[in-house]
């Protein structure tokens, strides 16, 4: 008898645990974290709970509005667990967390106005960019060390300028993804499918990088070979991410 007395007592204190901590306003929650290492971030209008809510984050010049919700009953379907979503004027990215058998995975879609983020959020180099991003997939999952397993982006195009250079290049599309354990990162011309960069990263974080004469090109930084789709600029990094 004082054995089942004690197993109920202890499921009561873990539901009771569990519901605190799921149905506690959000902004309560918020209100106990360590925030000010955040450094120009700002939440405001903060509603809802950890289940289900929204907030407006504000970085330098740059205000988001965020919503997120989260569905544990998910875990066993192909549904998402969270669906997170950022809005600004201009741009939307929806973030989805789901499960590729046993393994979490993220998935991130969106659309990005380049010009209003650079235009609000201090760039390194006076960076500052023109023409919409169109992230069609990026698939992130628990691999070391990139976690990054496949990537589809399209740039429209338009002008890129920093310390005051600038540069103006046709639509663009990214596109990477694993084989044999090796992240394998394109960059093509979106109109002829040109391939202008090409980047072999390993495991241990070394990256070959190739560069082709027709982007050399495009930014009118000279010519060393006759035949565009030739690789020019060949080099090896160290990735220190």
């Amino acid at each position: 008898m004082k054995h089942n007395l004690f197993r109920y007592l202890a499921l009561y204190l873990l539901s009771f645990v569990i519901a605190l901590a799921v149905l506690t306003p959000m902004k309560l929650i918020i209100s106990t974290l360590p925030l000010a290492q955040l450094k120009g971030v700002t939440l405001q209008k903060i509603q809802g709970n950890l289940w289900q809510g929204s907030l407006q984050l504000r970085y330098q010049k740059l205000k988001t509005q965020v919503q997120w919700a989260i569905h544990p009953s998910h875990v066993f379907s192909d549904k998402s667990v969270l669906n997170l979503q950022l809005k600004t004027p201009k741009s939307q990215i929806t973030l989805k967390s789901d499960f590729d058998g046993l393994n979490p995975q993220l998935k991130l879609v969106g659309n990005l106005n380049s010009q209003e983020i650079s235009r609000k959020l201090t760039l390194p180099q006076h960076a500052n960019m023109t023409g919409n991003i169109i992230i069609k997939q990026l698939l992130f999952n628990n691999t070391p060390p990139y976690y990054l397993k496949q990537a589809d982006i399209h740039w429209a195009g338009g002008q890129i300028s920093a310390n005051n250079k600038n540069s103006s290049l046709p639509a663009l599309q990214l596109r990477s993804q694993k084989k044999q354990e090796i992240l394998i990162n394109q960059v093509f011309e979106a109109s002829n499918q040109k391939q202008l960069i090409l980047i072999s990263a390993h495991q241990n974080k070394q990256a070959d990088i190739n560069v082709s004469q027709r982007l050399l090109s495009l930014l009118n930084q000279g010519k060393l070979s006759d035949n565009e789709d030739e690789f020019v600029i060949r080099f090896t990094e160290q990735l220190t991410f």
